[in-house]
C-alpha cells in the first residue's frame, strides 16, 4: 500500500465519507443494474415465453450473485478488524473465495434441476408441446451451466473489488466494476442477436466471457497493489469463526428464498405473474440505486470508524444516509408515476403483462423509501460485527413480513393485492429498522470521546490511502 492510505476514513465528515466513497461507485452500480434492466427488456421483446422462462432463472442467479457478495462481505469484516496487518490476509481471502465458488458451483450443478422443479418449472412446461418442452429445458440449463462455469470469476471480481475498497483504493474498486458492466452492456446491445432463437443461451455465453475477462483483469489490478504470498496463508482468520461465515451466507440466501416463495405461489395461481417478476424484480434494484450504492460503499468506512472507537461518526453517517435515501426514493417514485407510460413503452410495450406491470410500478416505488433502509442497514451491521442482528432484520422482512402479507393478500381473492402486500411489508420493515437504529446505535457521548482519540491516533499509523 502507499504511504498515505485509508486514514482519511477516520478524519472526514459524514458527508465527505458518503460522497467521496460513493460518487464513482454510483456510476458502476448504475451500469450493473442498468444491464439487468436492459437484459430483461430484450428478453421481454423476444417474447412472453422467453420472459417467463427467464423468470425461473432469477432466484437461482440471484442466489449465486448474493453468495459472491457474502464472501466479499466476510472479507471486509476481516480487513476492517485487522487494520494493522491487512496485507497479510489478502492471499488467504482470495483463496477462500475461489474454493467457496468451486464448492458452490459443484453443488449447484448437481441440484439445479431439482431446484427448478421446486420453483414450478415442470408445472409451467406442461402447457407446451413435447418439442417446445425439450427446447425450453435446453435453453434454461444451458444458461445456468454458463453461469456455473464462470462462478469462480464472479466470486473473484466481487472479492477483488471489496478488498481494493477496504484498503482505500476506492477509485480502482469502482473502476473495475464500471468497466465490467460497460463491456457487458456493449456486448448486449451490439453483439447479441435479439432475434436469435437461442437468445437465453447466448446471454449465458456473454456472462461467461465478460466475467472470465474481468476476473483476470482484477487479479492483475490487485497484484499491482498487493504482493500475493502463499507462504503466509492465514486461513485461520476464516475458519476460526465459521459461525460468522455461515450467518453471512444465510443472509444472502434470504432474498432469493423470498423471491422463490413468491414465484412458487403465483405460478400455481396465475402464471402471468412470472413474466411480471422477470421485469419488475430486475428493475427494482435500479430504482433502489442510492441504497444499493451506499450498501457497497459505506461498510468499509463505517467498519474502520467503529473499530477505531468512533461510534458517533458511524451513527451520523447512517443518519445522514437514511435521510438521503428517504428523500431520493420519494422524489424518484413521484417522477416514475409521472412518466410511467413512457417507461412501459421502453421496457415491455407489447407483452401481455402490461397492466400488471403498471399496477406494480404505480404503487411499490413509494414503499422503496422504507425498503432502501432495510437494504442498507444489514450491511452496516455486518461491518460493525453484528451479523446476527443483520440476519434477523433480513429474515423478519423477507421471510416473515412479506410471506405473511402476501398470503393475506391472496386469501382476500383480489389479484392486485400482492402489490399492496409488498407495499405494507416494505413499510413495516423500514419502520422496524428506524426503531432499532435509534435504540441500539446511538452512541453515548461521554464514552465515545474517551475511546475515539487514542484509538484513532494508533490506527492512523497503520492505515494507508489510494
Amino acid at each position: 500500500m502507499n504511504k498515505d492510505s485509508n486514514h482519511w476514513y477516520l478524519n472526514s465528515s459524514p458527508l465527505k465519507l458518503i460522497s467521496q466513497t460513493s460518487w464513482l461507485l454510483f456510476a458502476a452500480i448504475f451500469a450493473l443494474l442498468a444491464y439487468e434492466v436492459v437484459e430483461s427488456s430484450i428478453i421481454a421483446k423476444h417474447g412472453d415465453n422467453s420472459l417467463s422462462l427467464f423468470g425461473f432463472i432469477l432466484p437461482l442467479t440471484t442466489f449465486l450473485s448474493a453468495s459472491a457478495i457474502a464472501v466479499a462481505i466476510r472479507s471486509n469484516m476481516v480487513l476492517v478488524k485487522s487494520h494493522q496487518s491487512q496485507g497479510h490476509y489478502i492471499t488467504s481471502l482470495m483463496l477462500w473465495a475461489g474454493l467457496t465458488a468451486i464448492l458452490m458451483g459443484g453443488v449447484f450443478y448437481i441440484s439445479k434441476g431439482f431446484v427448478l422443479s421446486l420453483l414450478g418449472f415442470d408445472t409451467w412446461l406442461m402447457q407446451w408441446s413435447q418439442a417446445q418442452q425439450v427446447f425450453y429445458k435446453a435453453e434454461i440449463f444451458s444458461y445456468l451451466n454458463y453461469k456455473i462455469y464462470s462462478l469462480v470469476a464472479l466470486f473473484l471480481i466481487w472479492q477483488i473489488s471489496t478488498i481494493l475498497r477496504t484498503l482505500g483504493y476506492h477509485k480502482r474498486s469502482a473502476s473495475l466494476l464500471l468497466s465490467w458492466m460497460l463491456l457487458k452492456l456493449f456486448m448486449l446491445t451490439q453483439i447479441i442477436d435479439v432475434q436469435s432463437t437461442a437468445l437465453i443461451t447466448e446471454l449465458g455465453q456473454l456472462h461467461f466471457t465478460t466475467d472470465m475477462t474481468f476476473a483476470l483483469f482484477g487479479l492483475m489490478l490487485l497484484s499491482n497493489k498487493i504482493q500475493f504470498c502463499f507462504k503466509t496463508l492465514k486461513l485461520d482468520i476464516i475458519f476460526n469463526d465459521k459461525k460468522t461465515s455461515i450467518i453471512l451466507m444465510l443472509q444472502q440466501l434470504v432474498p432469493p428464498l423470498s423471491l422463490a416463495f413468491l414465484m412458487a405461489i403465483v405460478v400455481r395461481v396465475d402464471a402471468s405473474h412470472i413474466g411480471v417478476f422477470a421485469i419488475v424484480f430486475r428493475l427494482e434494484p435500479l430504482l433502489l440505486l442510492l441504497p444499493m450504492v451506499l450498501t457497497a460503499s459505506l461498510p468499509a468506512s463505517i467498519g474502520l470508524n467503529f473499530w477505531a472507537g468512533n461510534k458517533k461518526c458511524c451513527y451520523q453517517v447512517l443518519k445522514l444516509s437514511f435521510a438521503l435515501i428517504i428523500i431520493f426514493q420519494l422524489i424518484l417514485a413521484t417522477f416514475l408515476n409521472i412518466y410511467l407510460a413512457e417507461l412501459i413503452k421502453v421496457l415491455c410495450p407489447d407483452c401481455e403483462q402490461v397492466k400488471m406491470i403498471k399496477s406494480y410500478l404505480a404503487l411499490l416505488p413509494f414503499s422503496y423509501a422504507a425498503l432502501g433502509l432495510a437494504v442498507l442497514y444489514p450491511s452496516c451491521l455486518n461491518a460493525i460485527g453484528r451479523p446476527k442482528q443483520a440476519l434477523f432484520k433480513l429474515v423478519f422482512h423477507r421471510l416473515v413480513l412479506i410471506p405473511l402479507f402476501v398470503l393475506v393478500g391472496y386469501l382476500s381473492g383480489l389479484q392486485n393485492n400482492i402489490y399492496y402486500a409488498l407495499f405494507f411489508a416494505h413499510m413495516a420493515a423500514g419502520l422496524f429498522v428506524l426503531l432499532h437504529f435509534r435504540r441500539s446505535l446511538k452512541p453515548k457521548k461521554q464514552n465515545d470521546e474517551k475511546l475515539y482519540t487514542p484509538l484513532k491516533n494508533n490506527l492512523i499509523k497503520h492505515v494507508s490511502v489510494d
